[in-house]
């Protein structure tokens, strides 16, 4: 017979985290609709979006954990529609996307704007999810004793 372990009873099961998804570019949105769910479970994509002006109104209405937004959109870039968003929604956390045309003074915008962080479209998996850990969205890696000599 298996003993009673209250603890079993009363956890509360992992939050799925609800991810926006926000870049110009239709196959960067497919590869991150495939890439988040596997490495930052349990999550589930509720929207994606074109534009920081659309990355807006996804946030009232899909009342997402997180959003990862481009920085240079149309419409409204990714500096700006982080602010917006963090203004009205200052429970989201805000993740950059960012290409190897970006310069360092607009990421530096996009964190003084509230993101906690971002990722080159360029990164492998290995490093997005060094990335995630650095930046909090994933637990950091176990400590490894030292191989005995």
């Amino acid at each position: 017979m298996t003993p009673y372990n209250p603890e079993h009873y009363t956890k509360q099961p992992p939050k799925i985290r609800r991810i926006v998804i926000v870049d110009d570019h239709g196959l960067i949105r497919q590869a991150m609709k495939v890439l988040l769910p596997s490495i930052l479970q349990p999550a589930m994509i509720v929207a994606e979006g074109a534009d920081g002006a659309e990355a807006v109104g996804l946030c009232q209405d899909f009342a997402p954990d997180l959003v990862f937004i481009d920085i240079n959109m149309p419409k409204l870039n990714g500096v700006q529609a982080t602010r917006d968003i963090l203004a009205q929604f200052p429970h989201i956390q805000v993740v950059g996307l960012t290409s190897y045309g970006e310069t360092e003074a607009m990421v530096q915008q996009l964190l003084e704007a509230g993101a906690i962080g971002c990722i080159s479209k360029q990164a492998n998996l290995s490093e997005i999810a060094q990335r995630f850990r650095q930046i909090g969205l994933l637990p950091a890696e176990p400590r490894r004793a030292p191989a005995e000599a």
